[in-house]
């Protein structure tokens, strides 16, 4: 007839593939976001998931060219290190 334990195989199956892709896609965002570090570019501000600095053009609150205004700034005298 119905067999609970297959029943619920499934779902918990699926669970456990939502949360290994989840942890997978945050493990890939971490290490791209500390790449940065790790090659000597200076950083001004963590980024944080899954906007990085750019929440505040996400919200609205700020234009681009605020958000990098402000981020030059705050790279102060590490902006002369830093060259192409």
């Amino acid at each position: 007839m119905f067999d609970v334990s297959s029943a619920l195989l499934l779902p918990s199956a699926l669970v456990s593939l939502a949360v290994g892709l989840l942890l997978f896609l945050l493990w890939i965002w971490h290490s791209s976001a500390d790449y940065m570090k790790f090659d000597g570019i200076p950083v001004v501000e963590e980024p944080t998931f899954p906007f990085g600095n750019m929440k505040d053009l996400f919200t609205g609150r700020r234009n681009d060219k605020e958000i990098m205004r402000s981020l030059y700034e705050k790279l102060g005298s590490k902006r002369q290190e830093f060259k192409f």
